[in-house]
């Protein structure tokens, strides 16, 4: 019945391909939204579109109600990856009422529809800054030109670095903790800054990522039995200047039970935000420090 009822509510709207036809997009502003039809159907909400539009996410469409402001003040669009297809809008929107800035809120810029994900609440004169993701380098070009602004695009800050990695041991024991050393040298000839931190406070540092296989290689891989839970975590400012090493220990236990002697080949896998002098966010650019070793565990129990 549902199904049934929602299909009547949308029928001014149209269909496509078995899915409800996005309406027209309003004028810019910011909007309430929800992913729910308004009642009474399309076109019914108090003072507002009451219609169903198209998410430029892709993540399928949003009904927007009222429009809550319309007049944008300070804006940045920033690319949070690096081929750039995806950017994060910081965008200061006003006025609206404590209570307006406490439901689902969406954005419209440049035609574009993007969900609010997080913003502040109002200030003295009802503005608050909100933020949102845009997926794809033309949306976000649209909505910078609209907002008057330039758009950050990410690449390459021309690093390069040497990683090795090996075991702390030359042999370690059936069930005892097995751990791994991490060496990451500055092989370039500009600085490298990064973080160290921001995931370790929990039972084990998921900075880290590692893929352990028997036989040395050849055989079947492990299954990951550690517990991922993940508080977070302070991080520590870490530069490299031209021929500087950062060294980081790893504890592989904590992904893998080592129940069996043998020789395991161990990829070990380090992530690796890389920022600007003053460590402004979002990060210049993101990285993967990665190796391989080979792990010998021997007869005995450690326990």
């Amino acid at each position: 019945m549902r199904a049934v009822f929602m299909g009547l509510l949308l029928l001014g709207a149209g269909w496509v391909g078995g899915q409800p036809a996005a309406a027209e997009v309003p004028p810019s502003g910011l909007y309430e939204a929800s992913h729910e039809p308004p009642e009474g159907g399309p076109g019914t909400a108090t003072q507002g579109f009451g219609g169903r539009v198209a998410r430029a996410d892709a993540e399928g469409g949003v009904w927007l109600g009222r429009r809550l402001a319309s007049e944008f003040g300070e804006a940045s669009v920033v690319s949070v990856s690096n081929d750039n297809h995806r950017c994060r809008l910081e965008l200061a929107v006003g006025p609206v009422t404590q209570a307006q800035s406490e439901q689902h809120m969406a954005v419209v810029v440049a035609g574009r529809c993007l969900m609010v994900s997080g913003h502040s609440d109002p200030d003295e004169a009802g503005v608050v800054a909100l933020s949102t993701v845009i997926e794809g380098r033309h949306h976000a070009e649209a909505v910078a030109a609209e907002l008057g602004v330039a758009s950050r695009w990410r690449t390459h800050p021309g690093y390069a670095l040497a990683v090795s990695v090996a075991p702390a041991r030359a042999e370690f024991r059936v069930n005892e903790p097995v751990e791994l050393v991490m060496t990451i040298t500055n092989a370039g000839g500009v600085p490298v800054r990064f973080i160290d931190g921001g995931q370790q406070r929990g039972p084990r540092n998921n900075q880290f990522a590692f893929i352990a296989t028997k036989r040395a290689g050849h055989g079947e891989a492990l299954p990951d039995t550690g517990d991922p839970t993940n508080f977070g975590g302070k991080g520590t400012f870490q530069h490299l200047g031209p021929g500087e090493t950062f060294v980081k220990e790893a504890r592989l236990t904590d992904w893998f039970a080592f129940t069996e002697p043998g020789t395991y080949r161990v990829t070990a896998v380090y992530e690796m935000e890389l920022f600007n002098e003053g460590f402004d966010h979002p990060p210049l650019w993101d990285d993967l420090a990665a190796a391989r070793c080979m792990v010998v565990v021997g007869e005995g129990d450690g326990d």
